[in-house]
């Protein structure tokens, strides 16, 4: 656990609740020009608590590990004045990752900026990048995709999605996740959002119970797949559903063109909870 996503939280909390805030775009282009910076200090015991709880057994240091070190850079910048919308309410929908370089504790220098905040259908998309660099060079990026649902949008008739077929996937491992290990990932990573540790809360936002971490999971897969070292890779992740808690699931792969492909899933409802995979890329 460190402190500095629960300073920004406390720091921000008038702008995190100012929930009559409706979306305003006339300013985006002047938030896309600030960069939040911050250096941390990353120490063994704290890599050490994150590997436990994604069950790492692997001598290189996980390249979901530096995303669960974000919260305080991303509760900055929705926060900001001029971020278009009210902070709380965005669905995190997509997730890409590249480790360009090794991952080594110390000092690690982090960079986040907005790269657009646009109206999709049925409401608006967000792009947040942030750069990872240790010892002054770029090591590491992530692109993190959000969605924010327009209240006032008409329904808009669901497109049929494509059925998930599991059979040309192999089954790694199952996992079994209860609440504890929610309350665990959120102390970690300081994303405390409510719905993820709070079953009565997540209940009052329409959820049948709280939510596991989608980065958690991303994590917990990593650590099953069969890479030693993620160094010269992308990782791309959609989240399709809900980990409602407790709850079990899936981790199946397959390889595909060169590509690793991963999903999580419910064998008992016949569907994916996120589907992702894991490309090599040509310096």
């Amino acid at each position: 656990m460190y402190f500095k996503p629960y300073i920004e939280i406390v720091a921000n909390l008038k702008a995190m609740l100012d929930f009559s805030k409706s979306i305003d775009l006339s300013r985006v282009n002047e938030l896309e020009q600030i960069v939040f910076k911050d250096s941390l200090e990353v120490t063994p015991l704290m890599w050490f608590s994150y590997k436990h709880l994604v069950k790492w057994k692997k001598k290189a240091i996980s390249p979901i590990f530096p995303y669960s070190l974000l919260t305080h850079l991303q509760i900055q910048l929705a926060s900001h004045s001029l971020f278009p919308s009210q902070p709380l309410g965005i669905l995190h929908k997509r997730e890409t990752i590249q480790q360009l370089g090794s991952l080594k504790l110390g000092t690690w220098d982090f960079e986040t900026s907005l790269r657009s905040f646009k109206p999709i259908e049925k409401g608006y998309e967000t792009s947040i990048i942030t750069n990872l660099f240790i010892d002054g060079v770029l090591v590491w990026q992530s692109e993190t995709i959000g969605f924010i649902k327009d209240e006032d949008a008409k329904p808009v008739k669901k497109k049929p999605r494509d059925k998930f077929d599991a059979t040309v996937y192999k089954k790694v491992t199952g996992i079994k996740v209860n609440p504890l290990k929610a309350n665990q990932y959120a102390w970690i990573s300081g994303n405390i959002d409510p719905i993820h540790f709070s079953t009565l809360t997540a209940k009052l936002m329409g959820h049948p119970t709280s939510i596991m971490h989608g980065m958690w999971s991303v994590g917990r897969i990593a650590s099953a797949l069969a890479i030693d070292n993620f160094e010269g890779t992308t990782i791309k992740v959609k989240f399709i559903s809900g980990f409602y808690l407790p709850g079990k699931a899936d981790i199946l792969t397959k390889k595909e063109d060169g590509v690793t492909k991963f999903c999580l899933y419910n064998a008992e409802k016949d569907k994916p909870y996120l589907i992702g995979e894991v490309d090599y890329f040509s310096a």
